[in-house]
């Protein structure tokens, strides 16, 4: 019965149709699988510019929180044991952090993004949870995208679909890279 979840006396006195009801309790609902699967991203320079961008970018497609100290991440996990986590890592105390939190039931998977891949997929080898490390931002997006896609049923924490977005993360990194040597060809 779809008046179930309301007192019958607050639906005759707001005049809720029961479609609406539902329609609210499917949202709610919605919206809980998304905070539950909820990508953390902790980088110390998290408010740099290439990073504020593909913040912008995770951002349009799963539920993102970022952090710039890997102790915040760590308590957050902690105070949020119901959650389901994916944990994007910089390279600078991304061991740190992994080794912390990878027996943490509420983290499914870790990704790194760095500069330097060799050095970093020598420790990461150690740790199930990570998923990829890389440098390539494209090819991380697509990873973390695909495997959100694979965990989460009906694909509760991904707000648009992955050609959509890479077509505007394409298009912002060619129109970035034609203000770059325009600067460089005057």
């Amino acid at each position: 019965n779809d008046n179930e979840f309301l007192p019958p006396s607050h639906i005759a006195e707001n005049h809720i149709k029961p479609r609406l009801v539902q329609h609210t309790l499917e949202e709610l609902t919605q919206s809980i699988q998304q905070e539950r699967n909820t990508i953390l991203w902790h980088d110390p320079n998290i408010s740099s510019p290439q990073n504020q961008k593909m913040y912008h970018f995770l951002d349009l497609i799963t539920n993102l929180k970022g952090f710039d100290d890997c102790e915040k991440v760590i308590q957050y996990l902690k105070e949020n044991k119901t959650g389901n986590f994916s944990i994007l890592t910089a390279g600078t105390k991304g061991e740190i952090l992994t080794s912390s939190i990878s027996s943490f039931p509420n983290v499914s998977a870790v990704y790194v993004f760095c500069g330097n891949v060799p050095f970093h997929q020598t420790w990461a080898s150690g740790y199930p949870k990570v998923k990829l490390v890389a440098a390539d931002p494209m090819q991380l997006i697509t990873k973390i995208f695909n495997d959100l896609k694979e965990r989460v049923p009906g694909h509760g924490s991904i707000k648009i679909d992955l050609p959509v977005f890479l077509e505007c993360f394409e298009a912002e990194k060619e129109k970035e890279y034609k203000v770059r040597n325009s600067q460089f060809n005057r």
